[in-house]
């Protein structure tokens, strides 16, 4: 199991021990950051996921994941950078 599957894990664990986060259900917090407002991602990460409980897990599982969208632990994790050929063919 990587750190990633462990990190998902221990948050859908807690998820599961918890009252639904604030987050639950909420479409704005799977999307792509460039799909949101600045001052609605900055709403967000300041008013749902600051005072948020299960934040610590929820960011932990988002830097072991790197997820191409959303907001985790109230941190945007921007899509990867295209690699360019030269670095495809090394």
């Amino acid at each position: 199991m990587n750190q990633g599957d462990r990190a998902y894990r221990a948050l859908h664990l807690a998820l599961a021990d918890a009252d639904a986060p604030e987050c639950s259900g909420d479409p704005r917090f799977i999307l792509e950051h460039r799909q949101l407002a600045p001052d609605e991602v900055k709403h967000l990460r300041l008013t749902v996921c600051g005072p948020c409980p299960l934040r610590t897990l929820c960011r932990e599982y988002g830097d072991a994941a790197r997820p191409q969208a959303g907001i985790w632990g109230g941190k945007v994790y921007p899509p990867p950078k295209p690699r360019t050929r030269s670095e495809v063919d090394q």
